[in-house]
């Protein structure tokens, strides 16, 4: 989500109090948007509500947020390799020869830059510009989320001096990049919630019956009498459409709780 000061006056106070909340809890991941916002990585809409009511209460600044969206991301399917040679590339002269290659990383590990080439081959700020541009690139995939749990490597390079300058590397280190990352292949992950609900046992059938059409798998089933307790997990995109379901399918007997748990690649839809 993003997040803006109600009054311009308070953007500044807004921006030091969320990097003051990041560095107190790791469930909260802020940075620099356009227009002056913020962007948020939150974990559902209890925790705007708090996040909201600490700042007006701590910080004395009122936040104004957009409606949130789910957070997917991509991985690299396989291994992908792409290069180009100075100094012509689609009509678009650059001064640079890039070579790189995209293969999957450890769950965990985010975006890995690293090299290949001879240590000295370029110039620092070339090295810079190509490795600031692979994480800039990185942003938004080939399905249009974020890439993580790769590594990058830089296989070729080359300049020609005096005339080759970082803004060669930054022009064509994308389009190196893109290529590969499509040879390789991304598969999209969207984030799944753990969740626990209590339920009277008249309501199990009907209970199961909306979970499962929303998505859910379940983990257990215990109880009985005098509450069944559902076990499982679900696409965090389904989590609040099961939390206004489920009163009605229990006459406001139901007890649900959720947290974040994992991610699972996006089952498309037939």
């Amino acid at each position: 989500t993003l997040v803006r000061a109600r009054r311009p006056e308070q953007a500044a106070p807004l921006r030091s109090a969320l990097l003051a909340l990041a560095d107190q809890d790791s469930l909260l991941h802020a940075r620099p948007a356009a227009s002056g916002a913020t962007a948020l990585l939150l974990y559902g809409e209890v925790q705007m509500e708090v996040l909201a009511a600490t700042l007006a209460e701590d910080f004395g600044v009122e936040a104004e947020f957009t409606p949130g969206r789910v957070r997917f991301l991509e991985r690299p399917a396989g291994t992908g390799e792409a290069a180009e040679e100075m100094p012509w590339l689609d009509h678009t002269r650059y001064w640079a020869t890039v070579g790189l290659r995209v293969e999957p990383g450890p769950r965990g590990s985010g975006v890995v830059f690293g090299y290949e080439t001879e240590l000295g081959a370029l110039p620092r700020a070339f090295h810079q510009a190509v490795e600031e541009s692979v994480h800039a690139t990185l942003l938004t995939g080939p399905a249009g989320a974020a890439v993580t749990d790769c590594r990058v490597t830089l296989i070729r390079s080359g300049f020609s001096s005096p005339v080759s300058t970082a803004a060669d590397f930054r022009g064509l280190t994308p389009i190196v990049l893109r290529r590969a990352l499509r040879r390789a292949g991304t598969v999209l992950y969207e984030p799944y919630h753990a969740f626990e609900a209590e339920i009277p046992p008249d309501a199990l059938a009907s209970v199961t019956a909306r979970l499962a059409a929303l998505g859910a798998d379940f983990t257990g089933t215990t109880g009985g009498d005098p509450a069944w307790i559902l076990t499982g997990e679900l696409p965090a995109r389904r989590v609040r459409e099961a939390e206004l379901r489920l009163p009605g399918l229990t006459r406001g007997e139901a007890v649900w709780s959720s947290r974040p748990c994992t991610d699972r690649p996006l089952k498309r839809q037939h």
